[in-house]
């Protein structure tokens, strides 16, 4: 019972390891995608800005 005990509680010690594991994975991962995001966000808006300058000197 005893060797059971210490198999169980390294079983679940492993398991907390390869769940840890997976979090930092997936904090990494929306990290990429919020600075992907913010930099599509830039993009989107010097594309409008040039827009926006486009007719306005097309209108003139």
């Amino acid at each position: 019972s005893l060797a059971a005990m210490a198999n169980l509680a390294e079983g679940i010690q492993g398991l907390v390891k390869n769940m840890r594991n997976e979090q930092q994975m997936l904090r990494d991962w929306i990290e990429a995608q919020q600075e992907e995001s913010k930099a599509l966000r830039r993009t989107l808006d010097r594309l409008s800005d040039k827009i926006g300058q486009s007719d306005k000197i097309g209108s003139k």
